[in-house]
């Protein structure tokens, strides 16, 4: 099976509670794996095993976190600065290294009244420092072949799917490459293998490789594992470069947040959410992945 994480900015903690179910639940069923921005992020995590509990191996913990703590924080019982960090009800992380990091950006971040828009706030730093030291050493070589990174080419706005790494550092570029978006992210786009390119939501926000290809997305629509909210047998859908979004109250909410992050306990319950309704599709195709 394989299986495709979309781009959804913020929003990408929805594949962390997928990518945890699969993990826990069908770690064998992961064939090559694909995404875009936040997507791809999720995708190499999953593909180099970076979901476990090793202070060393905690890469989306680290990346989302430190992203969501430099641009969410809000205050309680007077002065007291505090930081509410998600809490999964699945164990597989130590909370203690990644709360004390939380921490200590949140309260940095407590003076940028314009969050992940202040200057200051940089996001590639951020996602290459997560990358560089959550990702193993030979994870270039785990990813070649395997993982599919959606890019979008700068000179003409092509589509490139990157599956050739020769180094880490390589791997490591062109997923920096494919959460690249001008302005918010700076102002130079960086370099896959000598070649501009930027955010590859802008070309192919959720890549299919075959028929085969388990879709992730955390907004309601045809995606294969996605929300499923109580307005979404309504008929009505638009696409954004290949990923399907109904008109819902939720969906609306979901896009207003991808850039800005809502409240770290509303993206806690997207986090959760993931991990459930990977859990769902699990259970209804348990007989085409096991067999039984």
């Amino acid at each position: 099976m394989n299986i495709s994480f979309s781009g959804c900015g913020f929003l990408g903690i929805y594949h962390i509670g997928v990518a945890s179910a699969i993990k826990e639940y069908a770690p064998d069923i992961c064939g090559k794996l694909c995404g875009a921005s936040a997507g791809a992020i999720a995708a190499s995590a999953l593909l180099c095993d970076c979901l476990g509990k090793s202070r060393h191996n905690i890469l989306l913990y680290y990346c989302c976190f430190q992203m969501l703590g430099q641009a969410v924080t809000y205050v309680c019982h007077g002065s007291e600065l505090i930081s509410v960090l998600f809490i999964p009800f699945f164990n597989f992380c130590c909370l203690d290294h990644v709360s004390s990091r939380f921490l200590s950006v949140a309260i940095e971040a407590r003076s940028r009244a314009l969050g992940p828009l202040h200057p200051s706030f940089d996001l590639v730093k951020i996602v290459r420092d997560g990358l560089t030291k959550g990702l193993p050493e030979n994870a270039h070589k785990l990813a070649t072949g395997r993982l599919f990174v959606s890019l979008t080419r700068l000179s003409d706005g092509a589509n490139v799917l990157a599956s050739e790494f020769d180094t880490k550092e390589e791997l490591i570029e062109a997923i920096i490459c494919s959460m690249f978006i001008p302005l918010y992210s700076g102002a130079i786009p960086p370099c896959y293998k000598g070649t501009h390119f930027i955010d590859g939501g802008w070309s192919n926000n959720l890549p299919v490789l075959d028929e085969n290809t388990v879709t992730v997305s955390p907004f309601s629509g045809e995606a294969d594992i996605c929300p499923l909210d109580s307005d979404s047998s309504f008929l009505m859908s638009f696409d954004i470069k290949n990923t399907n979004i109904r008109f819902t109250c939720e969906n609306f909410h979901r896009l207003s947040v991808a850039l800005l992050p809502p409240h770290p306990e509303v993206l806690s319950k997207m986090c959760r959410q993931g991990f459930q309704d990977a859990l769902r599709f699990l259970t209804k195709n348990s007989k085409w992945f096991f067999h039984t």
